[in-house]
Parts: C-alpha cells; sequence; structure tokens
C-alpha cells in the first residue's frame, strides 16, 4: 500500500520513478527526483522562517509548480497549506488570514505587493533569498506527521455566506485520490492539465494528488486560456483532460477546436458542475473516453462516478453512480433513508470526510452527524438505473404554491434546448405563489427567444415547475472556480421583483 501521507508519497515515488517527469511549467521541466528534492528544500525555508508542526502556511499564487513544492514541503514537517487566490477581493483576502492565521504567508511572485496583511510574509526577492540561505531540515524531523493530521485548509467557495475552512487529513487527500484514479483513469502515470486555482480542492485533491499517488506528470497552466489549452494538450501530449464544465465550454467554442490535435487524450473528465448534452456529444466527437464524476471539497475528492460506457444522456443529466468504496445514501429531513423516487440529501461515510470546519465547531456539528454521515447539501434523486440525479441544494429548493420545485430538474429541461449552452434557476419571493423560479438561461445572441424557450419546457415540465421569469443573457457570471454564481444571480432576480407587489416585473 502506498504511504498515507503527502510527503511520504512523493518520496516513495521518487524512489520508484528516479527519472520520470513530475512537472512541466513552461520550458521548465522536473523529474520526480528533483520534485522529492524541491519538497526538502521548502519544508528547510519553512522551518527556517519558525513555522512549526500543525502551524499554517498560507501561499498566494497561480497553478504553478511553486504552490505544489509549498504543499509537499508544508506537508514534510506537518504545517497545514493554505492556498490564496490572486482573485480574491481585499476583504475575502482579510477573511481568509484572519480565519486561517498562518505562520508565514509566501508570495514568490510579489503578487501581494501594497496589501497590507498582517501576518508575516515572504515576498519576491527577499523569499528567493530566505528559500536561498534555508540549511536542510535533518531526516528524522521529516515526514513523521500522522495520516489523520490535517494537511490543508480549504475555503468554500461562499455561495452561501462567507467561506468556511474545510480541514482535510493527509489520509483523505491520498484515498480519495486512489479512488478517483480508479475511476478516472484509462492508463498510468497520466500526463494531467492542472490550471485550477490554488484555493480549490479541485487543483489540491483532485488533479495534483491523483497524480502524485499515481506517479503522474502535471503540465500547469497558470491562467486558464481556452487557446492555450489545446496548445498544451498538443504540445505535451497530455492524456487526462480534466476541468469544469465551463472551461470546457470555452474550449470547445474556441476557433483552434475543429483543427486541433487531440488524440493524445485518452479520457475527457469533468467534475465541479453539470454538463449540458450538447457540449457532452461534441466531446464525444474528439475523444471516445468520456469521465464524469461528483464530489464536494467537505468530501474531499469524488464520491460518485459515472459507469465506463454511460450514455451521453446520463453523462448530461446525472452524477453517476456511489463508488463501491464509500456509503452513500440519500436521506430526508429527518435523516431516515428516503422511499424509491424521492429526493433526498446526499450523505457520505468513509475517508471520504473533512475532518470538519477550521475554527467553527456549530457548522461542524452541522456537516458531520454524531453517526459518523457527512451531509453535503446537495439534494438527489436515485433514478431506476442507480445513478442519481441531482436536483438542488438543501438551501435551494423552493416551494411554489405549496409544491416542492428543485432548480436543477428545471435546469436540465432548459438545458434540452439545442440554443441553450447553460441555465441556472434561482427563487424570488412572489405574493401569489409565495416563491417563482427566475431561469437564467445563456445563449448566442439571436438564437433563442422567451417564447420559443417557454413552448419548449411546456411539454416537459409541470406548469408549476415553471419558470415564471426567463432572462436570456450571452454570459452568466462564475465563481473563481468557474462554476455558475448563483448567489449573484439570486440578488439580481430579487433587485428585479416590483416592490410595490411582490411581482416580478
Amino acid at each position: 500500500m502506498r504511504p498515507s501521507t503527502i510527503g511520504a508519497l512523493v518520496r516513495a515515488q521518487a524512489r520508484d520513478t528516479p527519472d520520470a517527469p513530475a512537472t512541466i511549467h513552461g520550458g521548465e521541466r522536473r523529474s520526480w527526483n528533483e520534485l522529492d528534492a524541491d519538497g526538502d528544500h521548502w519544508a528547510a525555508l519553512l522551518v527556517a522562517s519558525g513555522v512549526a508542526s500543525g502551524d499554517r502556511i498560507a501561499i498566494v499564487g497561480l497553478s504553478e509548480p511553486r504552490f505544489l513544492r509549498t504543499f509537499i514541503g508544508a506537508a514534510r514537517i506537518g504545517a497545514v497549506f493554505v492556498g490564496l487566490n490572486p482573485k480574491y477581493r481585499p476583504d475575502e483576502l482579510r477573511h481568509v488570514l484572519d480565519d486561517s492565521a498562518p505562520t508565514l504567508l509566501l508570495d514568490p511572485a510579489g503578487l501581494l505587493d501594497g496589501i497590507e496583511v498582517g501576518v508575516p510574509r515572504l515576498s519576491g526577492p527577499a523569499f528567493a533569498a530566505a528559500l536561498a540561505a534555508a540549511p536542510p531540515v535533518p531526516a528524522d524531523r521529516l515526514d513523521t506527521v500522522d495520516p489523520g493530521a490535517p494537511a490543508a485548509i480549504v475555503y468554500t467557495s461562499g455561495s452561501t455566506g462567507r467561506p468556511k475552512g474545510a480541514l482535510l487529513s493527509h489520509a483523505a487527500l491520498v484515498r480519495t485520490a486512489e479512488v478517483q484514479a480508479r475511476y478516472w483513469l484509462t492508463t498510468t502515470p497520466p500526463t494531467m492539465l492542472c490550471n485550477l486555482p490554488i484555493n480549490h480542492v479541485g487543483a489540491v485533491g483532485n488533479i495534483c494528488c491523483t497524480a502524485l499517488v499515481t506517479g503522474g506528470c502535471l503540465v500547469f497552466q497558470e491562467r486558464f486560456d481556452a487557446g492555450d489549452v489545446l496548445d498544451l494538450i498538443e504540445r505535451e501530449r497530455i492524456d487526462h483532460w480534466g476541468a469544469v464544465p465551463t472551461m470546457l465550454q470555452l474550449s470547445v467554442a474556441h476557433e483552434r477546436w475543429p483543427t486541433t490535435d487531440l488524440s493524445s487524450l485518452r479520457a475527457i473528465v469533468w467534475s465541479g458542475g453539470m454538463a449540458p448534452v450538447n457540449l457532452v456529444r461534441e466531446l464525444r466527437s474528439r475523444c471516445g473516453t468520456l469521465r464524469m464524476s461528483y464530489g464536494s471539497t467537505e468530501t474531499v475528492g469524488e464520491v460518485c462516478f459515472a459507469d465506463p460506457d454511460a450514455d451521453d444522456a446520463v453523462l448530461a443529466e446525472t452524477i453517476g453512480r456511489p463508488a463501491a468504496e464509500y456509503e452513500v445514501q440519500l436521506v430526508d429531513a429527518e435523516g431516515r433513508p428516503c422511499a424509491p423516487g424521492a429526493a433526498g440529501e446526499i450523505v457520505v461515510r468513509g475517508v471520504c470526510q473533512a475532518l470538519g470546519y477550521w475554527n467553527a465547531p456549530e457548522a461542524t456539528a452541522e456537516l458531520l452527524d454524531a453517526d459518523g454521515w457527512l451531509h453535503t447539501g446537495d439534494l438527489a434523486v436515485a433514478r431506476l438505473d442507480g445513478n442519481l440525479q441531482l436536483v438542488g441544494r438543501t438551501r435551494e429548493m423552493y416551494k411554489s404554491g405549496g409544491y416542492n420545485v428543485y432548480p436543477r430538474e428545471v435546469e436540465l429541461a432548459i438545458e434540452r434546448h439545442p440554443a441553450v449552452v447553460t441555465a441556472a434557476v434561482v427563487s424570488v419571493p412572489d405574493e401569489l405563489y409565495g416563491e417563482v423560479g427566475h431561469a437564467w438561461v445563456q445563449a448566442p445572441a439571436g438564437k433563442l427567444d422567451d417564447g420559443e424557450l417557454r413552448e419548449h419546457l411546456s411539454g416537459l415540465l409541470a406548469n408549476y415547475k415553471l419558470p415564471k421569469r426567463i432572462t436570456i443573457v450571452e454570459a452568466l457570471p462564475l465563481l473563481p472556480i468557474g462554476k455558475v454564481d448563483k448567489r449573484a444571480l439570486a440578488a439580481r432576480s430579487t433587485a428585479a421583483v416590483n416592490p410595490e407587489t411582490g411581482h416580478q416585473g
């Protein structure tokens, strides 16, 4: 069995395949032996800077090897990694730093120069000098951390309030990555693209840890750019392309999509949202093997996966079926297993669990119940074929005229229209019905109108599920990870309500 801590895992892989490629970033190529040495070097920097086991160590940066070296170096000495997104607004940055209270903030590129951060910071030339001067750490002080100890704090997107820091252990990151590798990869070791924000579990866990447990190679792209993604796949012969659906949509829409050589791809993998069926079909036309999965920050890795032979409808409309390695149930508001066909919250038990939320005992008690089940907050229905279909969040479901309406069900119906790129449904107050749906629909200009879409929906949904308001736009607001920002849409929808009547204008 592979080691259960991040630092020891890298050490073992370096022994097994010392000269195999580990990271590619522009013209820089590092082997596994070099990545292992980098981990020791960055651990030495942290120790020389006063970082001890259990301390938090933050880094602000883009998706490039220095964040991975920080993650490995911190893991080697038992420190806890906190990734910061350069796109954070000052208030968001202050919240994460105040909450996690890192002993040290690394800013190799000087991205926060001129900003008061309130914690010790190494930046630019001072960072480079400290790294060069750091004396080696004795071997007996490295990789002695307990597998159950925290390796990272990953802050949630904050779509329903202030971000909370999910505390992820070494063992959870390693073991969920092993499960992901079994379901995602068609061959090993993989060459994988890493271009997700470093503050997200998708970068640290889904991509990087999956490469670490399989001895793969990570090809870094600092910022997502659809044209550059296609160039990298072609030039570096990337064989497993993992992304969120928004990134895939933008790549498919790029002018180079039809002509790029994608013959190296063994699989296209997505998570973090649903891919409309039109997108799935286009991806299928360029790569025969598609993989889709479901997880969250709090589940550390993916816990549901589509079958290898899943058809386009299953890939577009479901989140696959629960992984055999975990316990997954759908439960009602009282925590009882749901009746067949009824919507229930997805709860999970197994190694795929955050330890809780950092500095938030009440939120942790809501996340993890007394029986050890982790409550995801996602609502789903189990189909007859065993696949789960998301219908919304526990806080997104709304009652319209006394009927339960699940936004994802409405979104799926909208996305069946061939002109629709994607859709998001939010609820707004209504004097007559209590709440009604507002559908925000992304479609190319001039390709769709309100009446055509309503006619399309009338044959698919009961009247009470039909959105009372439809807004067609060329782009939807996104969170940094690429998911639709429903909180922003809800604010826009609420602002559009006529304050005199409570009805929408």
